[in-house]
C-alpha cells in the first residue's frame, strides 16, 4: 500500500491534475502552449496538434499517440515508474482529450461484441450494420472501467509534481445530466458522475 505522508507545511513537490473543456475551436489544443516545458502531448483526436501549435512556439514539446487502451496504459504507468524515481523529463503533461478517448473506447468494445456475438452459437449477428455497432448494458460499465483507469494514472502521475491536464469538448445539458447547462461531453453515466474525483480542478473555456 502506498502512503503519502505530509502536512500542509511541509514543502513538497505537487503537481495538478486539472480539465478543462468547451467548444470546439476554444483554444483547448492551443492552450498546451503555456504549460511549463518540456511539454508531452498525448494526442487523441484525429487532427494532428502541430497543425494548431505551428512552428514558432519556442517550446520544448513532444507529441505521442498511444495505439490503443493497453498501449496508454503501458505509457502511463512507466511515466509514473519515471517519476517516482525522478527520471520523468516532462514538467507537463496535455491529454488532448477526453472525449474522444471516451468514443474511441466505445468502438473498440462494439468491435470486440460484435467478435463475441460472431463465435457465439447463441447471440449470432444479424446481416448489416445493426448488430455491428449495438453495445449491451454491461458495455457500458468496461467503457467505463477503461476511463476511470486511464484518468487514474493521469491524477497519480500529476501526485510527482508534474503538471497534468486534460481536455473535453463542452455538452449543452449532457445526456448523463441534464440538469447540468454546461458539461464535458462524456458518453454513459458512471464515468462522468465520477469525474471530480479525478481532477483537482475543473475549468470551462470561453
Amino acid at each position: 500500500m502506498e502512503f503519502f505522508e505530509a502536512t500542509a507545511q511541509d514543502d513538497i513537490n505537487i503537481g495538478a491534475c486539472i480539465l478543462i473543456y468547451g467548444a470546439m475551436a476554444a483554444g483547448k489544443t492551443r492552450s498546451a502552449l503555456t504549460l511549463p516545458d518540456p511539454i508531452l502531448h498525448i494526442n487523441t483526436e484525429p487532427k494532428d496538434p502541430r497543425t494548431v501549435h505551428g512552428v514558432t512556439h519556442g517550446k520544448a514539446i513532444t507529441y505521442a499517440r498511444a495505439e490503443s487502451f493497453d498501449d496508454i496504459m503501458g505509457y502511463l504507468n512507466g511515466a509514473i515508474v519515471e517519476a517516482q524515481g525522478g527520471k520523468f523529463k516532462y514538467k507537463s503533461v496535455f491529454h488532448d482529450g477526453l472525449t474522444f478517448t471516451n468514443a474511441i473506447y466505445k468502438q473498440n468494445i462494439e468491435d470486440d461484441r460484435f467478435r463475441a456475438r460472431e463465435l457465439s452459437k447463441n447471440d449470432l449477428p444479424r446481416p448489416g450494420m445493426t448488430d455491428r455497432f449495438r453495445p449491451e448494458r454491461p458495455d457500458w460499465g468496461a467503457i467505463a472501467s477503461m476511463m476511470a483507469r486511464e484518468t487514474y494514472l493521469l491524477n497519480k502521475l500529476s501526485s510527482y509534481g508534474v503538471i497534468v491536464v486534460s481536455t473535453a469538448i463542452s455538452a449543452e445539458y449532457p445526456k448523463w445530466n441534464q440538469s447540468i447547462r454546461m458539461a464535458p461531453s462524456l458518453i454513459g453515466q458512471e464515468f462522468p458522475k465520477l469525474i471530480h474525483g479525478y481532477f483537482d480542478y475543473i475549468g470551462y473555456i470561453i
